[in-house]
């Protein structure tokens, strides 16, 4: 039998080239209808996931601070995605000190699911 290559072609001109695989981390659940569709659904679908991710990154983070801590400067993360946010913290109830800071944390993700990563002190960055 003889494969029959239509005038559209894809990446690869090679009818041998395996169909590409799924990222590691998507979940069987999630890729396995997306393979049964056909080319065009597929290109909505494509579409749509970039829209999706387009808007969740025009959203503002909204940054839940933990009690006394205060909020200094937030600024957009210029080399990946989230938020800088530049905070002054509460170390704990007998520091005479305290705020400390301010203090520089990339925040990522939406709605409850934040991840907040310390980089340092503000003035050392």
């Amino acid at each position: 039998m003889v494969p029959i290559v239509g005038k559209k072609m894809s990446r690869t001109t090679d009818v041998d080239t395996p169909e590409p695989a799924p990222p590691t981390d998507v979940a069987t659940y999630v890729y396995e209808p997306i393979v049964r569709q056909d080319n065009e659904t597929l290109r909505e679908i494509a579409a749509w996931c970039n829209d999706l991710a387009d808007h969740r990154e025009a959203q503002p983070i909204e940054a839940d601070l933990d009690e006394g801590d205060t909020m200094v400067d937030v600024e957009k993360n210029e080399v990946g995605e989230g938020l800088i946010v530049s905070k002054l913290q509460q170390c704990g109830k007998d520091c005479g000190g305290c705020p400390h800071g301010p203090y520089d944390w990339r925040v990522t993700g939406s709605g409850t699911d934040r991840n907040w990563e310390c980089l340092g002190r503000t003035d050392e960055r």
